[in-house]
């Protein structure tokens, strides 16, 4: 049950004309829905009262509003979309991380490259727009191949979304926007850092 399912045409049968053998189709329970202008839990007395006055031996139980129903009938849906997102923070968080570890380990590599660039005239600039779009540049391939992958797995997706379409364009455009500003501010921090390179001291290391 839930929001998720799809409408399903139902009859209702007076009481007296249901057979006996529909009783073990819903578990010989029955569900009773009541509206009025009160608080719905003071109906609750009203509700038994009516109830035990048509059979003393019938138990009623699971007293709840529409409001309260309505959550557990997506309970399940709401917990795998959080493990789906707490694994996708997490994915996001390492590939942060590795990217900028990437970045700073070959910027620690081509110290001596970066002070021959800038002792040649190459400003702080120049080398932090190289050293950027070296980082930016797989993120990008990683973006094309992840985006097409993902629009490739989506019918397998559709049965678990509700009230958007597994290929919602405002969604793959917000998702590879975020994961495009992570991995350039996981290349700028190192490559800012390039620019702060002394050629002098960088030439003579070398």
């Amino acid at each position: 049950a839930g929001p998720s399912i799809d409408l399903v045409p139902e009859f209702y049968l007076p009481l007296e004309q249901v057979p006996p053998e529909a009783w073990d189709w819903i578990q010989r329970a029955m569900m009773i829905v009541v509206r009025g202008p009160a608080d719905p839990r003071a109906l609750a007395g009203a509700v038994r009262t009516a109830v035990a006055g048509v059979d003393p031996s019938l138990a009623l139980y699971s007293v709840r509003t529409l409001d309260e129903a309505l959550p557990q009938t997506v309970a399940e849906a709401r917990i795998r979309t959080l493990l789906l997102g707490l694994l996708g923070a997490i994915g996001l968080a390492l590939a942060a991380v590795g990217i900028y570890g990437v970045i700073a380990y070959f910027v620690s590599l081509r110290r001596h490259e970066i002070g021959i660039r800038m002792a040649l005239g190459a400003t702080p600039g120049d080398v932090m727009t190289l050293l950027t779009w070296q980082g930016v540049r797989p993120v990008l391939a990683g973006l094309a191949l992840g985006s097409g992958l993902a629009f490739a797995v989506t019918r397998w997706l559709a049965s678990q979304l509700y009230g958007v379409s597994a290929t919602d364009p405002v969604t793959f455009a917000g998702v590879a926007l975020l994961l495009f500003a992570v991995g350039l501010a996981a290349s700028l921090i190192p490559a800012r850092r390039a620019t702060r390179v002394d050629p002098t001291e960088a030439m003579q290391a070398g």
